[in-house]
């Protein structure tokens, strides 16, 4: 046996970045397969694969660009440094050119051949990404150019993720604006887990992303920061059977453009959770979004189910709403697109106060029915509106449902001069007729439904 000497290397070493990448040439399909510690940027060359089956630790990021592929197939990718988050990965877009879909019926991209100006995709299979900045972003980044997030023509990557968890990020996935097509990005069955970021995913401009069976848990516990599981402003993604929990918000839905032809869709039982430490969740928070449907999902616990202001256009129906601490719907001058909410039931007893649904102000075009409201006091509530629409019709009634009456107080709370409230002619449940009032604290006779 002989004897070698092996230097120390202290920890400041590790930490000390290397301006020098790693690239993976153009035309070629790379693997790694061992343990990684990088102290700089990986870089892919359109046309290039980079495929990542081991653990990697790293003080850089990752760019995958045009043309390229990057694949984490049940590795993980984490900080090399205690102190330091890495990076991300960084993948860049073509905003000219339609996103590709692929033969895989899934719409899987793992083995598609990319043309050198196509969109570089991001596949994490099994993968973790621990205490990145952003997990993946799709913009341009360097240091020389503060403002180089900005250049548009970079626009456009592609992330498809299975499987995968997103641990202790600023951002899991960020997207920029992409209007050529279709986004082929989804995920399926991901956690976004942290404690310390903004959002799970943020999205701006995008159509049609996918995101199926996935978890959302608690971005933020400091209720002082607007944090959600995922941020979309002028995006419609569609949103199957996710759950939130602990978000300050679980969906923030923002509009500014005029019209969204294909609405935001949140289904197929989705459940929005509120733990008792985080009462102050509003599950769904909106302003101005111009296009949302929610069905057959559940939310449970939380200050508000959903807030919606600014002008607004959604459906709500066929959904439940449990415990909420506030108010399970609340409308503040939502204008006057077309709101429905219907055929939901809303029920809670955290307190006397709590009301299923509240309404402030001008929101035209609203109608809510067949319904069924079960609160101590008022299911609805109705205030500070100088003119609320009729509910129902002569040839149409409203079908809604409200708790038991009591003398406590109505089932309808109103300060509206006056409207028409429909209810069944003949054969309805006394629950069909509700109590109101609209300047007392008990019944008016002067408040009376049709």
């Amino acid at each position: 046996l002989s004897k070698i000497d092996v230097p120390f290397l202290h920890q400041s070493d590790l930490c000390t970045f290397n301006q020098t990448p790693i690239v993976i040439p153009e035309n070629t399909y790379v693997i790694w397969d061992s343990y990684r510690e990088l102290t700089q940027n990986v870089i892919v060359e359109p046309t290039a694969t980079l495929r990542i089956t081991c653990d990697i630790k790293t003080l850089g990021k990752f760019v995958v660009k045009r043309g390229a592929k990057l694949i984490v197939d049940g590795a993980s990718i984490s900080n090399l440094c205690e102190e330091n988050n890495w990076r991300g990965i960084e993948v860049w877009g073509n905003p000219g050119k339609e996103h590709p879909t692929g033969s895989d019926p899934e719409g899987d991209l793992v083995d598609y051949d990319l043309e050198s100006d196509d969109p570089g995709v991001v596949y994490l299979s099994g993968a973790t990404l621990i205490r990145p900045v952003d997990g993946v972003f799709t913009w341009y980044e360097d240091d020389v150019h503060p403002d180089s997030y900005l250049w548009s023509n970079y626009w456009g990557g592609i992330v498809q993720a299975l499987s995968t968890e997103f641990v202790n990020h600023r951002r899991g996935v960020a997207f920029m604006s992409y209007t050529k097509s279709d986004n082929s990005s989804k995920f399926s069955d991901c956690r976004f887990l942290s404690t310390l970021g903004y959002s799970g995913i943020t999205m701006w401009n995008v159509k049609n992303i996918k995101i199926t069976n996935c978890t959302f848990l608690a971005q933020n516990s400091d209720t002082l920061h607007f944090t959600s599981g995922i941020t979309s402003i002028d995006a419609n993604p569609k949103i199957d059977h996710c759950s939130f929990t602990g978000n300050r918000y679980g969906l923030e839905a923002r509009s500014t453009f005029s019209y969204v032809d294909d609405p935001l869709h949140v289904f197929n039982g989705s459940h929005f959770y509120a733990t008792q430490s985080y009462y102050n969740i509003t599950h769904i928070f909106s302003s101005g979004i111009l296009g949302l449907r929610v069905d057959k999902s559940e939310f449970n616990r939380g200050a508000y189910a959903a807030s919606f202001g600014g002008n607004t256009r959604f459906n709500i129906n066929r959904n439940i709403f449990n415990g909420y601490r506030k108010s399970a719907i609340k409308l503040e001058r939502t204008g006057s697109r077309i709101k429905q909410l219907d055929f939901n039931y809303l029920t809670s007893n955290f307190n006397t106060m709590v009301t299923g649904l509240s309404v402030f102000r001008d929101n035209f075009t609203f109608q809510f029915t067949s319904n069924c409201f079960n609160n101590p006091i008022n299911d609805v509530k109705l205030e500070l509106i100088p003119l609320f629409p009729d509910q129902g019709s002569i040839s149409i009634a409203n079908n809604n449902y409200f708790h038991p009456f009591s003398s406590n107080g109505p089932e309808l709370f109103s300060r509206v001069t006056r409207f028409d409230y429909y209810i069944p002619t003949s054969g309805a449940n006394s629950r069909a007729t509700p109590h109101c009032h609209r300047l007392t604290t008990r019944p008016d006779p002067n408040c009376t439904t049709y």
